[in-house]
């Protein structure tokens, strides 16, 4: 779903807590191998 959709409608609250935590999921989750690396800034 491209994210410019959102600002057009009003999604369901639910429908942000699951973006919410695909986004973290993905930024602080990434694994390589069997260990997990985190991004840093």
């Amino acid at each position: 779903m491209p994210i410019h959709l959102l600002s057009a409608c009003n999604p369901p609250a639910w429908v942000i807590a699951n973006l919410q935590r695909m986004f973290a999921k993905f930024f602080w989750s990434n694994t390589v191998g069997n260990s997990s690396k985190h991004w840093t800034s």
